[in-house]
């Protein structure tokens, strides 16, 4: 029986800080499991305390940046990076077709976790920008796939498109992430990470611009670290 390594998800998003690592993990969540799975399906969950989501976002400070953010100069870009480590799921596979098979997963993203070193900053994400107060979580739901080749060998890694829906806030849309994964036969759990290259005006949020101080561009990057272990 041929077996896959495979990996999912998320979802972060854009502020002006600048943080270097994943934010502490909290308490390993409850299994979760989705009725819509094929009775021989097999079922990996997301290992929450190894696990979290990170984006990485461009941020340039304009004229006025000298009058509200000190040591920094106007045309200056800074690399600002947030982190989340409130990711649940599950991802349910046909291991024993050749290539190996997704049948769907779930993913679920706690953007109240979201933070970056900026506490104003974090506010404006709940606030403003991604809305948490209203919208606590967004979602990336696995499209049925075949994402490997004939003939994979266990225990390597590999690198593979992975797509499905993302939502965030009350918008939808279809994406695609890179993937480098592998599954630990020993362990029984996947050690993925994933990228995604995304636009903000995507998920119907306009780019931040701060009055003449600091402006945030368009494009930005999703980067996730997941394992989860099979049932």
């Amino acid at each position: 029986m041929k077996r896959f390594i495979l990996m999912l998800v998320f979802l972060g998003f854009a502020s002006c800080g600048q943080s270097n690592d994943l934010a502490a993990p909290g308490a390993e969540p409850e299994n979760i499991e989705s009725a819509f799975y094929p009775e021989d399906a097999t079922l990996f969950t997301v290992y929450r305390p190894d696990s979290g989501v990170r984006y990485r976002i461009t941020e340039t400070f304009l004229d006025g940046v000298s009058l509200e953010v000190p040591n920094r100069n106007a045309g200056e870009e800074v690399l600002a990076i947030g982190n989340s480590p409130g990711l649940v799921g599950t991802l349910a596979l046909d291991l024993d077709s050749d290539p190996p098979r997704v049948f769907g997963g779930d993913f679920t993203a706690d953007l109240t976790l979201l933070r970056t070193n900026q506490q104003r900053r974090d506010e404006r994400l709940r606030s403003k920008w991604l809305q948490t107060y209203t919208y606590p979580t967004a979602t990336f739901v696995l499209d049925e796939q075949i994402i490997l080749e004939n003939g994979y060998t266990l225990g390597t890694e590999v690198e593979f498109p992975l797509t499905g829906q993302l939502t965030v806030r009350d918008v939808t849309i279809p994406v695609t992430f890179m993937v480098q994964a592998m599954l630990d036969t020993e362990l029984q759990e996947i050690q993925a990470t994933a990228e995604l290259k995304l636009l903000i005006s995507d998920l119907g949020i306009e780019p931040p611009n701060m009055a003449n101080v600091v402006v945030v561009d368009d494009p930005f990057e999703i980067g996730v670290v997941l394992v989860a272990r099979r049932k």
